[in-house]
């Protein structure tokens, strides 16, 4: 018996299984980019995404349009560390694009159970590029985050927001259930002229260094119609920062 003709056989069978499995690899090669390209890259890696829970808060304008205050579409980061191969290594990737403390994050992951919080507040930019890591397990929630253009001037006026963005003093208490309305609302044009501002925070701050005081305040009434034009105190802080502002003495020596 010739035993070419089964060994030819057998030979042509391994090509034949080689190319099966090579197409078998490219299909799921071809369904996975058709996958990203019809239904976007966070689907396709396991990144889950939820809308705000509540509306965007309105813009707060002075008398002459000049923006006081807005809400921008931030992300919170979220993590399943059961779904990473390397806790440390996706520890390392995400503290870099999300500046999340890194050796925080490593402790967190560790026992690879439930969902971390990794990091608030993310911008557009940086969502986009935690997204493009490709680790799985990921979910963003998306909410908004108030934005005071001018920082520490009119702060105490304004007020401030909590994380859920929630007004909580000043005006944005006060006027919390017209801010927070709906997001197609028109923006709300206060009494308060920030060219006037200026003006006033300057004053007292000049006081403040002049006779070192403690604390210092002042108001800038219309006084035909009784409208508050300008408004301010200290010590004062940073609404984006929720900190008090360095560098400014009150305390005498």
């Amino acid at each position: 018996m010739n035993p070419r003709p089964a060994a030819l056989s057998l030979v042509r069978g391994r090509i034949a299984c080689a190319a099966l499995l090579c197409a078998a690899g490219f299909s799921v090669i071809a369904a996975r980019l058709v996958e990203v390209m019809l239904f976007g890259v966070s689907v396709a890696a396991g990144i889950s995404s939820a809308e705000p829970a509540h509306p965007m808060r309105t813009d707060l304008l002075d008398r002459n349009g000049v923006l006081i205050a807005r809400d921008l579409p931030v992300s919170d980061l979220y993590a399943s560390p059961a779904n990473f191969w390397d806790i440390n290594e996706a520890a390392h990737q995400l503290a870099q694009v999300t500046r999340a403390d890194e050796a925080h994050l490593k402790e967190t992951f560790a026992p690879k159970r439930g969902y971390v919080l990794v990091q608030r507040g993310l911008t557009p930019d940086a969502r986009d590029a935690a997204m493009r890591l490709g680790l799985p397990g990921l979910t963003f929630e998306s909410r908004y985050k108030r934005y005071y253009p001018a920082g520490r001037i009119v702060a105490h006026a304004v007020g401030q927001v909590d994380p859920d963005d929630n007004g909580i003093s000043g005006l944005e208490l006060g006027l919390n259930e017209k801010v927070r309305g709906s997001s197609d609302a028109a923006p709300i044009t206060l009494s308060l002229d920030m060219r006037v501002q200026y003006v006033l925070e300057h004053e007292i701050d000049e006081a403040v260094k002049s006779f070192r005081a403690k604390a210092a305040g002042g108001i800038v009434l219309d006084v035909r119609t009784g409208e508050v034009l300008a408004l301010s105190s200290r010590p004062d802080y940073e609404p984006n920062l929720h900190a008090l502002v360095p560098g400014i003495r009150y305390a005498i020596a």
